[in-house]
């Protein structure tokens, strides 16, 4: 019975002094921030039969800039509309990625070295290449694997590659 005629007094005070300090506000905002999610289109590229073709993922940004949602939406691979398109990648599918920074137009891209396992290096990392292009602009990408920069220019049509190491 006390509490209950604690409560029945107390309510309205401290009612009021909710009221006065903004904590509804705040908790309001709170609320509206957790619930609302911002989603952004991401363009990558995959293959198909006659060559590469560009998909689009809807990504929640989640407070992470459009390079790292890009790559992490491309390592995602073919979504199950794609594949009924016919559309690969060449990307492992356990490929992660470890890094990517931009400084003065020259993206660097790390990626783990499962990427050397492509069965087409020359096409992963045009596909890498292509999906940095279409979030960013920048004059020179390098992408790195396992510790070394991959010179995808010298990526022959043998699927061979060559590596430099930093």
């Amino acid at each position: 019975i006390y509490a209950g005629i604690l409560a029945y007094f107390a309510y309205p005070k401290a009612s009021e002094n909710i009221k006065s300090l903004g904590i509804k506000e705040h908790f309001e905002q709170y609320i509206r921030e957790r619930t609302t999610k911002e989603y952004e289109t991401i363009p990558i590229f995959l293959y198909s039969i006659n060559g590469q073709v560009k998909a689009e993922r809807e990504i929640e940004i989640q407070s992470r800039d459009m390079l790292h949602l890009s790559l992490e939406a491309l390592l995602t691979g073919p979504d199950e509309g794609d594949l009924q398109k016919g559309f690969i990648s060449y990307i492992p599918k356990n490929t992660e990625l470890v890094g990517v920074s931009e400084a003065g137009g020259t993206v660097f891209a790390e990626f783990s070295k499962e990427i050397i396992d492509s069965r087409n290096p020359a096409l992963a990392y045009n596909q890498i290449e292509n999906t940095i292009r279409a979030s960013v602009t920048c004059k020179d990408i390098y992408i790195i694997a396992d510790g070394s920069i991959i010179n995808t220019n010298s990526v022959s049509r043998k699927n061979s590659l060559f590596v430099v190491r930093i």
